[in-house]
């Protein structure tokens, strides 16, 4: 309505695309100021960051939870087995089904543990979840101490058997009892 009102006066449109500064000054505005630079700039480099980190997909996702026990003793052949237990939560978000497994480990060592349950690689459908109780058991004694309960730095690789670009790294801690128990 502005511009077709004003035509009638044969004035300038009241709507233009203009700064303040150029309004104040009666000058024509100009399109390539610093700031008008500055925010392509800005928008350029949070578009390209946006990108790389929409690239960077997590096809599992992997939460572990230690059981509410720190550990179980069992005796077994005149010797006493300590196991700790886990609930590990995986989440297949790839669009493809996956067989998973996983391995743990003890301060970079992989013979000191042994995966009990589950014992086997599972498969999960496409943006499927599954709880899985997990049991390790230690081969050895691994007690640093008499007076108190020991607890190592475990490190576990979770993993999908056909695709070796989905791979989760996580720690948690494993508690063996002291010595003498």
């Amino acid at each position: 309505a502005c511009s077709v009102v004003q035509a009638k006066f044969n004035r300038e449109s009241l709507i233009n695309w203009t700064s303040f500064e150029a309004v104040q000054k009666g000058q024509k505005t100009r399109y390539l100021r610093f700031r008008t630079v500055a925010y392509g700039i800005v928008l350029c480099v949070v578009f390209c960051a946006l990108m790389v980190a929409g690239s960077k997909k997590e096809y599992m996702l992997l939460n572990i939870n230690r059981s509410s026990e720190l550990y179980e003793v069992q005796k077994r052949d005149n010797e006493s087995v300590v196991s700790n237990s886990y609930v590990f939560l995986f989440h297949n978000t790839d669009n493809k089904p996956h067989k998973y497994y996983f391995e743990a480990q003890i301060q970079g060592k992989k013979d000191l543990l042994k995966i009990v349950k589950p014992n086997e690689p599972f498969e999960l459908k496409p943006k499927a979840r599954a709880k899985k109780i997990v049991i390790l058991e230690a081969l050895s004694n691994l007690a640093q101490s008499e007076d108190e309960d020991t607890i190592l730095p475990l490190q576990i690789r979770a993993y999908a058997l056909d695709d070796e670009r989905i791979e989760v790294l996580r720690e948690s801690i494993f508690v063996h009892p002291k010595r003498e128990f």
